[in-house]
This record gives C-alpha cells, sequence and structure tokens, in this order.
C-alpha cells in the first residue's frame, strides 16, 4: 500500500499479488500523485477517449512502450487496453493525463500529412510515439496554468486541443527524450540535479556551484541534463531563480529588491531583466496578474 493523490477525480484501489487496479473515468485533466510501499503494476482502465496525452513531471517511469523520464509527454494509444504504469518502491510521482478524442486528434493533424482523409487505423499508428517529447518552459508554463492559474473559462476540449497543438509542434521539431536511458541511471541525474539545485539561490558563479555540491561525473551530467531536459546548466539554474522569484512575488510584503537579493542576484537592475525576458512581464506586472 502506498499513498495516492488523484486530483480532479476519484479512484477505487483494489490490491492484488502483485498488482494495483484503478478503475477511474479520468476527467478533462487529472494530476496524479504516487508514493506506493512496494513496486508495483499500476492499471488505469475505463478512460473515456482513446487517446492520452502523458506528462511525467517527478521521476522515471516503465511503460509497455519502454522508459519514460522527467519532464517528458508522450501521447499513448488507449483503444481497447489499459494504461499500465510499473512503479518502483517508495519513489515518488507525478503525473498528469489529458484525454484525447480521436475528432479532436484528427483536427490537431490537419495539414500535417498530404493525405486529405486519415482513417482510424493511420491515426492510431501514426500517433502511438514510444518516445517521449522534452516537456520544455512553454510546456511547463501551459501545465501550470492548467491546475495552478485560472482557466475556468475554458472547456476540457479547449485545454485538450491546445496541449494537443503544443504536443505536435515540439513532436516535428524533434526533441525527443534518449530510450537508452536506464531508471537507475535517471535517478543519478535526479540526485546529482537536486545537490545543484541546493545552491541555485545563492549568489555565486556557477562553477562555484558546481564545486560546492560535489557533482559526481559533470560531463556526463550535463549530457543527461541536455537529453532529458533540453537545458544547459545556466538554463536549469536560471529556471530554478525565476521559479523562485515567482513564488516569492506572490508575498506582497516583500520588495523587488529584496526578492532580487532571496534569488541570488547583487542588483534589482540585473536582475529585473532577466526576469523579464524570461516572463515576457516585469515583476511588478507579475504581481499584478497574481
Amino acid at each position: 500500500m502506498g499513498e495516492l493523490k488523484f486530483t480532479g477525480g476519484s479512484a477505487v484501489c483494489d490490491a492484488g499479488k502483485c498488482q494495483i487496479r484503478l478503475n477511474a473515468t479520468v476527467p478533462p485533466s487529472c494530476l496524479i500523485e504516487i508514493r506506493w510501499s512496494a513496486d508495483e503494476e499500476l492499471r488505469f482502465s475505463h478512460f473515456a477517449q482513446p487517446f492520452c496525452l502523458f506528462f511525467l513531471l517527478e521521476n522515471s517511469l516503465k511503460l509497455e512502450s519502454g522508459v519514460m523520464h522527467e519532464r517528458g509527454v508522450q501521447l499513448i494509444s488507449l483503444e481497447g487496453r489499459d494504461l499500465i504504469l510499473n512503479i518502483k518502491k517508495d519513489i515518488p510521482y507525478r503525473f498528469i493525463l489529458i484525454p484525447v478524442s480521436f475528432d479532436q486528434l484528427v483536427e490537431s493533424l490537419e495539414g500535417s500529412f498530404p493525405s486529405d482523409e486519415l482513417s482510424r487505423r493511420q491515426i492510431t499508428s501514426r500517433t502511438f510515439y514510444p518516445r517521449s517529447c522534452i516537456l520544455d518552459k512553454e510546456g511547463l508554463e501551459l501545465i501550470s496554468l492548467l491546475f495552478y492559474g485560472d482557466l475556468s473559462f475554458l472547456s476540457g476540449e479547449e485545454v485538450s486541443r491546445g496541449l494537443l497543438r503544443w504536443f505536435f509542434q515540439r513532436r516535428y521539431s524533434g526533441r525527443f527524450q534518449p530510450d537508452h536511458i536506464s531508471i537507475q541511471d535517471a535517478r543519478w541525474f535526479y540526485e546529482q540535479k537536486t545537490k545543484l539545485l541546493s545552491y541555485a539561490l545563492k549568489s555565486i558563479s556557477y562553477n562555484k556551484m558546481l564545486e560546492l555540491s560535489g557533482l559526481q561525473n559533470q560531463q556526463l551530467f550535463r549530457i543527461r541534463l541536455k537529453q532529458c531536459y533540453g537545458l544547459s546548466i545556466p538554463q536549469l539554474v536560471r529556471e530554478a531563480k525565476m521559479a523562485a522569484a515567482a513564488g516569492f512575488l506572490k508575498n506582497p510584503e516583500m520588495t523587488i529588491k529584496q526578492i532580487a537579493a532571496a534569488c541570488g542576484y547583487h542588483s534589482v537592475n540585473y536582475f529585473t531583466p532577466v526576469f523579464s525576458h524570461y516572463f515576457h512581464l516585469s515583476p511588478n506586472a507579475f504581481r499584478k496578474l497574481l
């Protein structure tokens, strides 16, 4: 047994010998957090739609098609079958399921292929992608808006269409996660990333961060970071600083100068343009939206 959070839906867990079966009708978007006390096969059934956008936000998972890594996204065909995930003992997982209808998929693919008509069979074979696309900054922002912003004015279909358009744009840009990295190798990468980011808000150079974090095999870490996240070390650290700054801006008692210092910037004059370039809004304009 273990912990299961099924935001936006409900699930019934029936623990069997080596399997936990979740019977759930998944809503337009569903955030799921799992931490289990044993290695298990998790089975999702009763999907309302034949396809699903699967966003993995934390840790690596083994799917039927292979390994999927943190910050990856796949479009999965579910016609006539369940979604099966292999989870490991005491590892926290966080992922999002976005059910997708056949009509939504056809609409998103229009103009992508020379044929005017695409049969269900062609659609299924073309869109069951065993390799994960990288969930980049734009994708993370969309996900953040979906679950933490006010998107009540959008219907479930509009959300699905928007995410599908984003997915296919990334799909054709060739930004894939590698399929040869094992879950064990990925865990090493996550451990090193956590060590490095513990110094992200310090007012020190990148080289000093690497030195203090005791990062093992820096060259391999840089390769894995680019493969799984599509980022360099400076980009990863900047992303962490900007995420912290966005959080600090929710506190009306903190000045912009204090926020800059808390994120490791000596000067507001340097912090403000970096923030504005990252979010396309000044810190003050961003704060007004919160």
